[in-house]
C-alpha cells in the first residue's frame, strides 16, 4: 500500500496501480475489507489526475460497500 502510494505521488500511474492491486490482493488474502478498500482508493486516486472519472467512481464505489471504519469510510468519500 505505501508503495503504491509512493508511485502515486511520483506521477508513476501504471506502477501506482500494479502497486495497488497487489496490495489489494494480499488484503484479500489477509481478509481486511477495510484494508482492501484503502488500497483500491490509490487507484482511485490515479483514475481522478488522469481525468477518468467514471471508472475512478465506480471503483470508489466498490471500496465503500467493503470499508467498514468510519477512518477509511471517510478517506473514500474525500475524492
Amino acid at each position: 500500500l505505501r508503495i503504491a502510494r509512493a508511485h502515486r505521488m511520483a506521477a508513476a500511474w501504471d506502477d501506482a496501480i500494479a502497486e495497488s492491486r497487489a496490495a489489494v490482493r494480499l488484503a484479500r488474502e489477509a481478509g481486511s475489507d477495510d484494508l482492501v478498500a484503502e488500497a483500491m482508493n490509490v487507484e482511485v486516486g490515479v483514475h481522478q489526475v488522469r481525468g477518468d472519472f467514471d471508472a475512478g467512481h465506480a471503483l470508489a464505489e466498490q471500496a465503500l460497500a467493503l470499508a467498514r471504519a468510519p477512518r477509511i469510510r471517510g478517506i473514500l468519500l474525500q475524492g
